[in-house]
């Protein structure tokens, strides 16, 4: 097939700071059809700029069809605007979260045309840094520290990949359920409505015989998005330092430290391929040559399922009562 027809709903700033120019950049392979936001006005405008049909609301736009694939890049839980899409034959390229809820997704087939966008997963220094892991065995210690006022996405899932030796495959932020579940992490939350701050540390599985520990600080004024994963492992340590998101060209630092007879070597890498382009570059092989993506619908499922643990942690921790699907 030639140029993959897209629709995008949700036309706030990762759409106009990082889809639609990415998408006119892969005019070979990509051709915007449609545009959606709750802000009519906002989309008659984009719409008009780009040459394609706007709407407000994404039913009717679903509808309409004339085009193979939606983009979701709306707020909050997805799960409801998913399920029609894929009900109307579409594939979709889904933000992360897909949903709040394991609820939401029912009636999803596992093996859904859906994929869901963790960008980091194609990162050339994420995938760099696990063609570097540690030796087997050794033991480890794995961090994670984000702070700004980005979306604090904890991209703890390259420890168990690490640990275990995993492929590429291995790395989505999905992943870090199998260390709350198999770990009983602690965890710490402090802060008002929003919390400013969320800690969680615990021990890794085995064979990795290590510990991990991940910290998030939710700073709203603060302009400066980072976000960094360092390995301490008995040979060395890795370190990735990921830029303010939404920055477009700016590559992801990795350091590698390793121990040469009495002397330390360290080797930093900084690759200027964008991660959001490689991702598209994926889905539209999703789409046409049926290659699957790094995470689905199982993975977006083991997100939630993470998220609903730290949860229960934390309220047996504090005495909290809670309900529903987090207990179950």
């Amino acid at each position: 097939m030639g140029a993959l027809k897209v629709a995008l709903v949700g036309l706030g700033v990762a759409a106009q700071v990082v889809y639609l120019p990415l998408l006119a950049k892969r005019r070979d392979i990509f051709q915007v059809s449609a545009v959606c936001d709750l802000d009519g006005d906002h989309a008659e405008t984009l719409g008009r700029e780009l040459g394609v049909r706007s709407y407000d609301r994404a039913m009717a736009m679903l509808e309409a069809g004339g085009f193979h694939a939606l983009i979701v890049l709306t707020p909050g839980s997805h799960g409801p605007l998913v399920k029609a899409a894929l009900a109307c034959g579409c594939w979709v390229l889904c933000e992360k979260p897909l949903a709040y809820s394991r609820a939401e997704l029912r009636g999803i087939p596992g093996d859904a045309r859906l994929m869901v966008g963790y960008v980091k997963q194609y990162d050339p220094a994420t995938q760099r840094l696990l063609s570097a892991r540690p030796l087997p065995g050794s033991r480890q210690r794995g961090d994670h520290r984000g702070s700004g006022n980005g979306p604090g996405t904890a991209a703890a899932p390259l420890l168990p990949g690490l640990a275990r030796r995993r492929p590429a495959r291995a790395v989505r932020h999905a992943a870090a359920g199998r260390l709350a579940r198999d770990c009983g992490p602690c965890v710490r939350l402090a802060g008002r409505r929003l919390p400013a701050l969320v800690e969680v540390s615990g021990r890794l599985p085995d064979p990795a015989r290590g510990r991990y520990g991940l910290c998030w600080h939710h700073l709203p004024d603060y302009p400066v998005y980072r976000e960094t994963i360092a390995v301490h492992h008995d040979h060395g340590s890795l370190e990735l330092c990921f830029p303010t998101h939404y920055l477009p060209n700016a590559p992801t630092s990795l350091t590698v430290l390793s121990r040469t007879g009495t002397a330390e070597r360290t080797v930093a890498y900084r690759d200027l391929a964008e991660a959001y382009e490689r991702q598209l570059v994926a889905f539209h092989r999703f789409v046409t040559q049926d290659e699957p993506p790094l995470t689905g619908l199982d993975g977006a499922l083991k997100d939630i399922v993470t998220a609903q643990r730290i949860i229960r942690r934390h309220a047996e921790q504090t005495g909290l009562p809670i309900g529903g699907e987090c207990v179950e």
